[in-house]
């Protein structure tokens, strides 16, 4: 049952955090309160020697209204603002988001897409893709071309259903040492949805988990990285360092925050320092 919530998340883009052996970073926690629970993400500062500072920006593809909101205002106070987006730079135009849509919706990764839709609908959250605004001129598209995204797959020999039986004997392997919690109850999850239940108690029952899916990733993505996540953090990265080049002091990257763990430990190797983090509630639960 985890390693579908997990598979699920990582695929759809949701899955927030990756903590590997030995490192500190960490972007995202679940906050249980007495009267209100959340599920945070977070912005990791960094600054260098020459001045320039650098956020690592944690996103969370379905969220509250109010949790974009912030990060629009947020977003206008950086000389560059690199964000994910596999298949080229989000369109600006009506015509040009319909033609990808197509595209898309012919595309292995069709399914991709429904599932978040189906998630949002059932979570009762918003869309990033619906609120987040791209058309500022700061925004600057830091991923990979989708016929890319293939090339890597196929080099790598990576599927999506190799992810997951991968999942699944990482998961088997920690809960053999008893490092992961009981999993949601199946029966109480599946009720919940058959009879309509609460998007709150979903919520709360899905968001409990992300600090055990941490270690379920830290085995999925391995020494070698996977296309998913490790190369498509170079690409980001080189865009940063253009970013750098072009004479930009201020910048964020703002990206699936299971990216960021792996993201924070390169810019550490290339001279960054981090200084501090951020913590956003992306869901809250009452």
């Amino acid at each position: 049952m985890r390693v579908l919530f997990l598979f699920s998340f990582l695929i759809s883009g949701l899955l927030l955090g990756q903590e590997k052996s030995g490192s500190t970073a960490n972007y995202v926690r679940w906050v249980e309160g007495a009267n209100q629970s959340s599920l945070d993400t977070a912005i990791g500062h960094f600054e260098r020697a020459d001045g320039r500072k650098l956020d690592l920006i944690g996103a969370v593809h379905i969220a509250d209204k109010v949790y974009y909101e912030d990060l629009n205002q947020r977003f206008k106070n950086y000389d560059a603002l690199l964000y994910e987006m596999v298949g080229g730079p989000v369109p600006k135009t009506s015509k040009e988001r319909e033609s990808r849509a197509k595209a898309r919706d012919s595309s292995s990764l069709a399914w991709v897409g429904q599932l978040h839709e189906t998630m949002q609908r059932t979570l009762a959250l918003s869309s990033q893709m619906e609120e987040v605004d791209y058309t500022p001129n700061n925004f600057v598209h830091a991923d990979v071309s989708l016929q890319k995204f293939q090339e890597l797959k196929k080099q790598k020999q990576e599927s999506f259903l190799g992810l997951m039986m991968k999942a699944m004997l990482v998961q088997a392997d920690l809960e053999a040492q008893g490092k992961l919690a009981p999993q949601p109850d199946l029966i109480q999850l599946l009720a919940l949805l058959i009879k309509g239940g609460s998007a709150n108690d979903l919520k709360r029952i899905i968001g409990a988990q992300f600090d055990q899916i941490e270690a379920l990733i830290s085995g999925i993505e391995g020494p070698d990285g996977s296309v998913i996540i490790g190369e498509r953090n170079k690409t980001a990265l080189e865009v940063l360092a253009k970013e750098v080049s072009a004479g930009k002091k201020k910048l964020g990257i703002f990206y699936g925050a299971a990216h960021l763990p792996d993201m924070e430990s390169r810019l550490l190797k290339a001279g960054w320092k981090k200084i501090g983090s951020t913590w956003l509630p992306a869901w809250t639960v009452k």
